[in-house]
């Protein structure tokens, strides 16, 4: 019984570690601009640029929502004072 409870906490434990590692992966390949590149149109992804998001900007942070909403990073002050709190 007890081999049981072992083998089952330590399939859990890497379940967890995989999940993890796919979420920081996903997080990874968008911001890092793995990503940005396919989207803006990089290599053979030109028709995908075109089709998709015609007016895409391959920048990050997003600068232009497709909804056509204008976002700004957030100011210098605001990053030194969040910075200060902890």
């Amino acid at each position: 019984m007890d081999r049981s409870f072992r083998q089952g906490m330590s399939w859990f434990i890497l379940s967890e570690v995989m999940f993890f590692m796919a979420f920081f992966g996903a997080l990874f390949y968008g911001q890092l601009e793995l990503a940005m590149e396919w989207l803006g149109g990089a290599s053979n992804n030109a028709i995908t640029h075109a089709v998709l998001w015609p007016e895409f900007l391959p920048s990050w942070p997003l600068l232009k929502t497709p909804g056509g909403i204008e976002t700004q990073a957030m100011p210098a002050s605001v990053r030194g004072q969040l910075i200060h709190l902890f």
